[in-house]
């Protein structure tokens, strides 16, 4: 059996801190072409959900989502936040403006050079819907289109990320028992080394693979009767507010939500100054602090200089 190797990066472990800026190529390298080939869920999304009638599902494609994202209007755009998301930085790094084309554009829009994004809001590594297909669909739909031609069958100078927030997969951890929260992650994990080898298998050779965040600082989970948890010391580093920025009246509601058409929800004054937009996703600023931490760590990693 031919052997193959691929480097793979863990976003969430790297602690090395620089300053986030874009990376752009020399003129010598303006001819190549870096693919970043996307898969996960609402951490990576840029636009797959489809556009649909307001619910929590869809609610990327409403105000206030998009409010501070200068880069495309200050508008919603499909992504869940205020701003850009893991995958626009992530393709920065690369030299690229933003995260490439949702897969959802490319019969309209043809395949970007720059790559593809799979990833859909609400998506599981284990778990999923027709609208928000799990990662093995995703790799699946993925290797379809490079068997048949649609995307170059030459991945060696493509990155691959895949990026979940876990809130599909562990939706019901505060009714779970320590055995089955244990046997949930050995299952996610298990289907992320499986789709990191089919990737390899294909020809891609850096990987970059986000661990679960700390979802009981997330406001989806620490929010208690008394307010927020304090004891997330490892969100704390960031110095940035728990609290999501943009919050239902209802407390089974959701950022967005409408009745009648007024708003049922507040948006904080200062976005840059929380950490989390909403009940599970980080602010754009939130998104900056990550990268900060993990910049020096990437480039190092992707070592795009060499290829």
């Amino acid at each position: 059996m031919e052997q193959r190797t691929a480097e793979v990066g863990d976003l969430f472990s790297c602690s090395q801190a620089a300053h986030v800026e874009s990376r752009r190529h020399s003129d010598g390298d303006s001819d190549r072409q870096y693919k970043l080939i996307v898969f996960g869920d609402e951490y990576a999304d840029t636009g797959n959900y489809p556009l649909a009638d307001l619910t929590r599902t869809t609610r990327a494609w409403y105000y206030p989502y998009g409010s501070n994202d200068y880069d495309h209007g200050t508008a919603a755009s499909g992504r869940f936040s205020n701003g850009l998301v893991l995958s626009d930085f992530v393709a920065r790094i690369l030299g690229r403006e933003d995260s490439p084309p949702p897969e959802r554009q490319r019969e309209q829009n043809g395949v970007d050079p720059s790559g593809m994004n799979f990833a859909v809001g609400g998506a599981g590594v284990v778990k999923g819907t027709k609208e928000a297909p799990k990662l093995g669909t995703q790799i699946s739909k993925f290797k379809t289109m490079v068997n048949h031609g649609i995307i170059d069958k030459d991945l060696k100078h493509s990155v691959a990320l895949i990026a979940f927030s876990g809130k599909r997969d562990y939706a019901h951890v505060k009714d779970m028992t320590n055995a089955e929260i244990e046997a949930t992650a050995q299952d996610v994990t298990d289907k992320i080394a499986d789709a990191v080898e089919q990737l390899m298998e294909l020809g891609v050779k850096k990987l970059l693979v986000s661990t679960l965040p700390p979802l009981g600082c997330t406001p989806w989970l620490s929010r208690s009767d008394d307010g927020y948890d304090d004891s997330c010391s490892r969100a704390k580093k960031f110095e940035y507010k728990l609290e999501p920025c943009c919050e239902s009246f209802d407390q089974s509601g959701y950022c967005g939500q409408r009745e009648n058409g007024k708003p049922q929800y507040n948006v904080c004054s200062k976005p840059d100054k929380h950490f989390y937009w909403d009940d599970i996703n980080p602010t754009d600023a939130g998104w900056k602090a990550v990268m900060e931490e993990l910049q020096e760590s990437i480039d190092n990693f992707l070592d795009i200089s060499s290829w």
